[in-house]
């Protein structure tokens, strides 16, 4: 490695520390997300590879666009920059932005769970793990939206409603686990 880049490297390094300290004070990460990160970022040997573990606390430093670019006036909302973990047993239960982050995680097991996305400020892939056990799972996404349907369904059935505005450069919503004697919907708004 260039000599040079090595002080350079460092500079980028304590950057890197300081906002993930900060994203820890706040309440955006976890201790163990924390240490993990830093370590990540101590054995990076790039400017990407720092990057990369900063690219989801990018709002903490004032530049993610979830704080920056939402369009004025359209009553949208950010999504959290937390990962977000959904349980229901046996009720009923419904979350929408700022409450979801673009990693969640939901178990139904009989009862019913509405994600409303409808009116959240997509700007990067969501990701949610789905697992329903004879119960109800309803996605509600703003039209326009890409979703890419992985849920695997045993006796049972996943559903999608046909969204005509769907093209290549809209947000992109990741869907996949499992749905047992039960029924995931996805709805477009």
């Amino acid at each position: 490695m260039n000599s040079q880049k090595v002080p350079e490297l460092q500079v980028l390094r304590d950057k890197a520390y300081r906002i993930l300290d900060e994203a820890e004070k706040t309440g955006h990460l976890n201790l163990e997300t924390l240490s993990y990160k830093k370590a990540m970022v101590e054995m990076s040997s790039s400017f990407e590879e720092i990057d990369r573990q900063l690219s989801d606390l990018m709002e903490i430093s004032g530049k993610h666009p979830n704080l920056t670019s939402i369009p004025k006036n359209t009553g949208l909302q950010p999504l959290s920059p937390r990962a977000t973990t959904i349980f229901c047993l046996m009720a009923e239960r419904t979350l929408r932005a700022p409450a979801l982050g673009d990693q969640n995680s939901t178990l139904t097991v009989m009862g019913s769970t509405v994600i409303d996305l409808s009116n959240a400020y997509i700007d990067r892939p969501i990701l949610m793990d789905c697992v329903t056990v004879m119960g109800e799972l309803k996605v509600l996404l703003p039209r326009g939206t890409l979703v890419e349907n992985k849920i695997i369904p045993i006796m049972g059935s996943v559903t999608e409603s046909k969204d005509l505005q769907t093209g290549y450069e809209g947000p992109r919503v990741i869907l996949q686990g499992i749905v047992v004697m039960g029924e995931v919907k996805i709805i477009y708004t």
